[in-house]
């Protein structure tokens, strides 16, 4: 069972995304950093939700079963990659809209 967390950053104009994954055993709780990539162009939701899960399947072999919660800002486009990684966990956000268009407003550093 893990905890995936994500977040989005833009820096002179060059847009990353950070992924981390959080579980714990016996010995405590422990987070990796899976992933910190470079966006070429603005995404959508759904364009965010497809490159997380590959990075996840292709990578490091783990499936949507394996994830037990879903952490994130609450910009428009990483709230709708959430809905669309696992839509039980995100139902109740459906009062936030359908808008998957990117959000320029994400963390300016």
């Amino acid at each position: 069972m893990l905890c995936l967390k994500f977040d989005m950053a833009t820096w002179c104009g060059r847009s990353f995304i950070g992924l981390d994954v959080q579980c714990g055993d016996s010995t405590g709780v422990h987070t990796r950093t899976l992933a910190v990539r470079e966006l070429k162009t603005a995404v959508t939701g759904a364009e965010l939700s497809k490159l997380i899960t590959k990075i996840l399947r292709d990578d490091f072999d783990i499936t949507m079963s394996q994830i037990y919660s879903v952490t994130t800002n609450n910009c428009s486009n990483t709230l709708a990659a959430g809905k669309f990684i696992s839509p039980d966990m995100f139902g109740e956000l459906e009062s936030f809209g359908e808008d998957e268009e990117s959000d320029s407003d994400d963390a300016q550093i």
